[in-house]
């Protein structure tokens, strides 16, 4: 009885048993077939992955840098490329009292654009990744950017160079066609109005007047901002040792009836257009001095527009310290052409100087 009931004891423990590990096995384990469907990990592919994927990145961070080390490299250029031609274009303008090229103010603002806007994105890219040599190129090219547009912008607005206006005057006036009212332009080589000359310790001085329709008037007040009554003024030095100086440009107007009165001063005429008359000016400016052999052509003598010269007696001209005065009358072109050839007789038979009677001749 006791071994039958061990023995069933033992073979109902064995069933409970593979019961139990049939149990364990159905829970816990996989099959087979799955187990041949798992994806194997190699340790090779597995330390592989991080590398390539920080390859990757650097190759990307660095074509980044470059592309921003090279927009700020476009940037400094065009910077300074527009820069160079806003001044060049100023430079010329200024030369020709013109305004500036329309072409070249639109090719410098728009240099001046792409810099600003390179310098943007390289700056924008620094963000990004910093670079010491991108950042010293922003530093010079944005500057340099935002001052071309700066000096550029005032182009856009100018008004019409004033040079332009003023030279373009005097054609436009002589090209205005005579009017019934107006007189006949006389081009005559001698020409009727006061004439006067005076010879004195070596000195020729002639001062000849010169009626409103005659082609020097005309062209002279073609400078000025309102007509004058022209004359010119002549010196010419035959044979004075010592140099002669005119300090000043006025002279006195001896009326016949007594009085005197002074001419226009001629350095304001001539001023209110400058740009017109700067080889005048030049000419004119003071003092004037005169060696032997010398000659002062044409000084402009200035009165109020329809100024009688009927009424002049004479004509103080300072030369120095003294004054001397060239007394004449209104001619008419004969008589003037008669007073000239005899004047030239006369100084050729008294001056025995090759010199003097030369520079008489070519005047």
């Amino acid at each position: 009885m006791p071994s039958t009931h061990s023995h069933s004891s033992g073979r109902h423990g064995d069933r409970h048993s593979h019961h139990h590990s049939s149990h364990h096995v159905a829970r816990g384990s996989v099959p087979a077939s799955r187990i041949a469907r798992l994806p194997t990990s190699s340790p090779h592919k597995t330390a592989e992955e991080p590398r390539r994927r920080s390859h990757r990145g650097s190759s990307a961070s660095g074509s980044f840098s470059s592309k921003s080390k090279n927009a700020a490299t476009l940037c400094v250029i065009s910077a300074f490329l527009g820069l160079g031609i806003d001044t060049i274009n100023e430079i010329i303008a200024h030369s020709a009292k013109a305004n500036t090229n329309t072409f070249f103010n639109i090719l410098t603002v728009s240099l001046g654009a792409v810099a600003v806007g390179l310098g943007a994105y390289a700056q924008t890219a620094q963000l990004r990744r910093w670079s010491y040599q991108t950042r010293m190129r922003i530093m010079i090219g944005l500057p340099v950017a935002l001052l071309t547009l700066a000096a550029v912008t005032p182009n856009f607005y100018e008004k019409p160079a004033l040079g332009n206006l003023l030279s373009d005057r005097p054609r436009a006036q002589t090209a205005v066609p005579a009017t019934a009212d107006a007189p006949e332009t006389d081009n005559s080589l001698v020409k009727p109005g006061w004439y006067g000359e005076l010879q004195y310790d070596g000195l020729l001085l002639i001062v000849s007047a010169y009626e409103e329709n005659a082609v020097e008037s005309k062209q002279f007040n073609s400078r000025l901002p309102k007509p004058v009554s022209y004359a010119t003024l002549t010196v010419i030095n035959l044979g004075n040792p010592t140099p002669v100086v005119l300090s000043k440009l006025q002279v006195g107007i001896h009326l016949t009836g007594g009085e005197t009165v002074q001419s226009l001063p001629i350095k304001p005429l001539l001023d209110h257009n400058a740009d017109v008359n700067s080889d005048l000016i030049k000419r004119l400016a003071l003092p004037l001095q005169l060696a032997i052999g010398g000659m002062l052509p044409d000084i402009p003598i200035c009165m109020e527009s329809g100024f009688s010269w009927s009424r002049v007696s004479a004509v103080t001209v300072p030369l120095g310290v003294q004054e001397l005065s060239v007394r004449g009358r209104v001619m008419t072109a004969e008589e003037k052409k008669t007073m000239l050839e005899k004047s030239k007789s006369s100084r050729s038979a008294s001056d025995g100087k090759g010199a003097a009677e030369t520079w008489f001749k070519n005047l």
